[in-house]
């Protein structure tokens, strides 16, 4: 990755505060900059630290995130294209250090001294996590549109993350400090965290579909219901992400895309270990939640080819044992999230359909199983700021 032609470094670290970075530093003249914590053992680049979760409103301090800043002695509004042509710092990889209670990069960097490039100024952007590139065919950064990731593919169940795009935060200046505030970084204006700093705030790229299951029968009944798997099918697995500064950021399905299944729980042991599931005298709290929590890209349900249909669907797989006789089946019910609901769309709490997987948006779908029949009861929860609600029955 390419370096700046200084040498003066920054040390970009996040430390604790939602959306927020914060830079402590020293009397000396070489003085770190430091993030605050936007989003706990440092991770190497071939995994996610958080793999297999949201990100909290915290930044997990086991993740990385990947870092561009662009130097200058003017506003970034009167930067030309050939100074934005050009990185201060590119693509680097940076790890929470816990003797800051921040992020720092592999590579340090540091501040120029005030006497040396008083007017100087940073323009900042990042992604994460930092191994996300591994996923995309290619990743582009410009300061006019912000991130392009070019055919990203989720992992498998179990090895996802949540993919994650930062704002483009402008023109930020070194400013006075005290060294006994023990932060000594302190930004004047425009502070969101619970220290003072470079603001660094994530959005959501993907969408998250989590599942919950109950079954509608009392512990003591005289069958057993063990859940087997529950699967989402026909999902497109590949797209690529434009972030479009001054528009709307969104994704497109790239034309070889497949369709693919993700696996949100499976028993991998014999029948009689899978999930028990029973019911008790709060039924709200009997729900079990998949393991798996799914990020996928978003996409709508129906996907027409070659003149044909392709729904994305729910599968769920789960074994009925008469406690009596030992005798057991397994069954295998599938909810359509295009024409389940009496022939159409399920739809939100406003009663309109739900036609797509929305980025930013978490959709929870709790399946209950009854004696005879899967109902399932979908709800698309708070993520980012969509709360709507679904009823679906299968």
């Amino acid at each position: 990755m390419r370096k700046a032609q200084t040498h003066f470094a920054l040390l970009l670290l996040l430390a604790a505060g939602s959306c927020t970075v914060d830079v402590p530093g020293g009397t000396a003249p070489r003085m770190a900059i430091l993030f605050q914590k936007p989003a706990v053992q440092l991770q190497t680049r071939t995994d996610p630290g958080l793999s297999n979760a949201e990100m909290p409103a915290g930044y997990d301090t086991r993740e990385h995130f990947s870092v561009f800043a662009l130097d200058g002695d003017d506003v970034f509004a009167n930067l030309g294209a050939a100074q934005k042509s050009r990185y201060f710092i590119q693509d680097e990889e940076c790890a929470y250090n816990a003797a800051y209670d921040a992020w720092e990069p592999m590579t340090r960097y540091y501040w120029p001294p005030a006497a040396a490039r008083p007017n100087f100024r940073l323009n900042l952007q990042a992604y994460s996590p930092s191994m996300a590139s591994e996923d995309m065919t290619g990743l582009v950064h410009s300061w006019d549109n912000g991130f392009q990731f070019s055919g990203f593919s989720p992992r498998e169940g179990g090895r996802q993350y949540d993919l994650l795009y930062s704002d483009r935060h402008l023109d930020k200046k070194r400013p006075d400090y005290s060294p006994s505030a023990g932060y000594p970084y302190d930004e004047d204006s425009g502070d969101q965290g619970s220290r003072n700093g470079i603001d660094l705030c994530f959005h959501h790229a993907l969408c998250s579909i989590v599942f919950r299951i109950r079954a509608r029968i009392p512990e003591d009944a005289a069958q057993v219901i063990r859940l087997q798997r529950i699967v989402i099918k026909n999902v497109w697995g590949k797209g690529s992400f434009d972030q479009h500064i001054g528009g709307s950021a969104g994704w497109h399905i790239d034309d070889d895309a497949a369709e693919t299944a993700y696996t949100a729980y499976e028993n991998t042991a014999t029948e009689e270990e899978g999930q028990r599931l029973f019911e008790s005298a709060t039924p709200e709290n009997d729900y079990f939640t998949a393991p798996n929590a799914l990020m996928l890209i978003p996409q709508p349900l129906n996907h027409p080819a070659g003149g044909e249909e392709h729904h994305v669907t729910v599968e769920v797989t789960y074994t009925r044992t008469i406690i009596a006789s030992g005798k057991s089946m397994t069954l295998t019910e599938t909810a359509d999230l295009v024409t389940g609901n009496d022939g159409g769309y399920y739809t939100d709490a406003t009663e309109s359909p739900i036609e797509g997987w929305v980025m930013g948006r978490r959709y929870t779908y709790d399946l209950t199983i009854n004696l005879f029949k899967i109902f399932v009861d979908p709800t698309v929860d708070v993520w980012s700021d969509f709360n709507p609600e679904q009823h679906l029955n299968l």
